[in-house]
């Protein structure tokens, strides 16, 4: 395949993403902050006499605790991903027998069963957990783990982990010289990569939220669908727009760590 053929495969895939993904998207922003009936669109008119950002005012004023929850509850499956996902990620790292190939399929899955599935047993096994929203973070956190894991591990395997701990215990580092000079450096990228996946993770679930959310505890997902099916389409195009305005900054950002990551091997090589 020649270098003219690959370029226009890849200029029809960018046409089909733009079509398929990001035209709805822009669709809706637009559709949160001018009058619908522009995009060919009629709905209900409660407010026909209001400006267009009414509606934002409208969802924060109902939604605005959902909303809250949401970020709320992402800070929190972030802060368990460090706490359970570093040490795992340091110990994959550093091993590569049988053991740490069935952790990594134990992590990896909750991403191969139903969130619904994961839902139910979660309140099976410890229905106590619901009320306090327990439950409910673990959930995300099930999903979350496996992706804050992989790109914990993957950053610190780059550059042969083991072996440089053990030159640098060679030359009379301590166990706490290691870990400042060797392992965070090298985990830095992959964490916070990783600790925002998890977070876009946790603020985009839909399926355990709705099946393991008490009325206090539910979170701004679940408020986005009741936006799609009890609400006007100006209303739901608000709601979704908040929703966008949260997790778009977390994925550039991802982006641009990917990138930079990129570059920094291609440096290297």
């Amino acid at each position: 395949m020649g270098d003219r053929t690959a370029r226009a495969l890849a200029a029809v895939l960018l046409v089909l993403l733009v079509v398929v993904v990001v035209a709805p998207l822009v669709v809706v922003v637009i559709g949160s902050v001018i009058d619908t009936s522009v995009l060919g669109l009629t709905s209900e008119s409660w407010q026909q006499d209001a400006s267009a950002w009414s509606w934002f005012s409208y969802v924060l004023e109902l939604y605005g605790e959902h909303l809250a929850r949401s970020a709320w509850l992402a800070i929190v499956v972030v802060a368990g991903a460090f706490l359970i996902g570093f040490p795992a990620a340091y110990g994959l790292a550093r091993r590569s027998d049988g053991w740490s190939a069935a952790v990594r399929v134990l992590l990896d899955a909750p991403l191969a069963i139903p969130g619904l599935t994961v839902g139910i047993g979660l309140l099976l096994a410890y229905p106590w957990g619901r009320a306090s929203g327990a439950t409910l973070a673990a959930g995300h956190l099930l999903y979350a783990l496996p992706f804050f894991v992989r790109a914990a591990t993957n950053a610190l395997s780059a550059a042969g982990l083991a072996e440089l701990e053990e030159a640098a215990a060679a030359a009379g580092a301590s166990a706490t010289q290691r870990f400042q000079r060797i392992v965070l450096p090298l985990a830095r990228p992959g964490l916070l990569a990783g600790a925002l996946m998890a977070f876009t993770i946790s603020w985009g679930e839909f399926n355990v939220s709705f099946l393991l959310a008490t009325p206090t505890t539910q979170t701004f997902p679940a408020a986005l669908y009741l936006t799609y099916t009890t609400n006007s389409f100006p209303v739901a195009a608000a709601a979704t727009t908040l929703f966008l305005a949260a997790a778009t900054p977390a994925l550039l950002l991802l982006q641009q760590i990917a990138a930079s990551e990129t570059a920094r091997f291609g440096e290297a090589a």
